[in-house]
């Protein structure tokens, strides 16, 4: 029953206002507290493109090769000290296909939240 509403919620169009933002960032701060004694999975169903008017876009501008992916999470992991991610695992379910270019599936974006997820103490980081 769980994964059949999940699946029906996945295929609505979103004409909400929550759709003119995608706010990934914000969910470290709910992990965080969720993580205080227990065993916390998170599933990121999501192409991971966090579109911000006060932060990252990377629909105008995503970081353009791993380097550049390394060098913002280290500039976005000082908004972090009091954060420890430690023990909770990441899932990213990208909605790609595996021979999709890296023009609509940039790499250096998942590579971005990787870093950030594992720099903030995250046991493991997968992506599929």
């Amino acid at each position: 029953a769980f994964i059949r509403q999940a699946l029906n919620k996945l295929y609505q169009t979103n004409n909400g206002n929550s759709n003119k933002e995608t706010n990934i960032s914000a969910s470290i701060k709910i992990l965080n507290a969720a993580s205080e004694g227990s065993e916390v999975k998170a599933y990121f169903l999501s192409d991971m493109i966090e579109s911000m008017k006060n932060g990252r876009d990377f629909h105008k501008t995503p970081p353009k090769d791993l380097s550049q992916a390394q060098s913002w999470v280290e500039e976005d992991i000082t908004k972090y000290n009091d954060i420890n991610l430690g023990g909770i695992e990441i899932n990213m379910i990208l909605p790609f296909e595996p021979t999709t270019s890296s023009k609509e599936n940039n790499p250096a974006v998942t590579a971005y939240w990787q870093g950030l997820f594992e720099s903030l103490g995250c046991s493991q980081v997968l992506e599929y």
